[in-house]
């Protein structure tokens, strides 16, 4: 999974930040993301935000993570 856009939304006190990205994949994820774990140019710390969204190349789909971080295809 790649970044494409992130766009900080907050810095927390404790080291963590929450973050609005936008990635691509070229398949879909077995497990959708919750952190930047995994995600070049994210990290662990990195929390993500509602209205992320991912693109997959295979089958041209796109998700998009609601407020309770579940991902739904658009």
């Amino acid at each position: 999974m790649e970044l494409i856009k992130a766009e900080l939304i907050k810095s927390n006190g404790d080291g963590t930040r929450k973050v609005r990205v936008d990635l691509g994949s070229t398949n879909i994820p077995a497990t959708f993301p919750t952190t930047g774990d995994g995600i070049d140019g994210l990290g662990i710390n990195d929390i993500l935000a509602p209205m992320s969204t991912i693109y997959v190349v295979n089958g041209a789909k796109v998700y998009m993570a609601d407020e309770e971080m579940n991902w739904l295809e658009q």
